[in-house]
């Protein structure tokens, strides 16, 4: 396993170590942390657009704690019973570039600007934005809704969330009118968890420094 710089060995450096666990890859000379960034990026999306996925070869996915899932098995056939399903982005997904790879969509996908409560912003190794429950009155997120209308573009969701987010009810708010039942990905893990640090997603900025030439 590649090793890093000690000039890197900071709290969300050390996060990102945790995280990665891929075991067969040797590096020499050590990789700093943003070249393991990087190369964990290139190899993210070209799973994506290759449609090798999961990936990485990880356990199966934890069910939810809710009543309402992602579906875990890709019928048989087409979709034709398939009711969709409503989900609130609030990270890279709202890019429409990125969510036309990750859900393998034909064309641009159909995204509103919404908003949900009951939820709190992490970040994850100071890069990847996480929600938590919350009771705060001022805890509104803000982001996009949008339709999946195949199981296959859940499974696809699920799996490049990983499995450190699930996917929770929430009610979206789409401007004035009465919100609508949805589906939203959250820490999988505990609320508290060390790996996670205050801050927010500025999807503005990652199209700037992170997103190209990966998308």
């Amino acid at each position: 396993m590649a090793e890093f710089d000690d000039t890197d060995r900071n709290s969300e450096h050390a996060a990102a170590a945790t995280f990665r666990c891929v075991d067969d890859i040797l590096d020499d000379p050590p990789l700093t942390y943003e070249q393991w960034k990087l190369r964990e990026k290139i190899r993210m999306v070209e799973a994506i657009n290759s449609g090798r996925l999961p990936l990485y070869d990880e356990p199966e996915l934890p069910p939810s704690s809710t009543e309402t899932t992602v579906p875990t098995e890709q019928p048989q056939g087409e979709d034709q019973d398939f009711e969709p399903y409503t989900f609130f982005v609030y990270g890279t997904l709202m890019d429409p570039e990125v969510l036309t790879a990750v859900a393998g969509l034909d064309g641009e996908p159909q995204l509103q600007d919404a908003w949900i409560e009951g939820f709190a912003m992490k970040m994850w190794n100071g890069i990847y934005p996480v929600l938590v429950p919350s009771d705060s009155a001022h805890a509104l997120i803000k982001g996009k809704v949008w339709q999946a209308t195949t199981v296959l573009q859940c499974l696809r969701l699920q799996r490049y969330e990983t499995s450190a987010y699930e996917p929770v009810d929430c009610l979206v708010h789409i401007g004035d009118n009465t919100p609508i039942k949805g589906l939203v990905f959250q820490w999988a893990k505990e609320p508290t968890s060390s790996e996670l640090m205050e801050g927010t997603f500025d999807l503005e900025h990652w199209q700037k420094t992170h997103k190209r030439p990966m998308w």
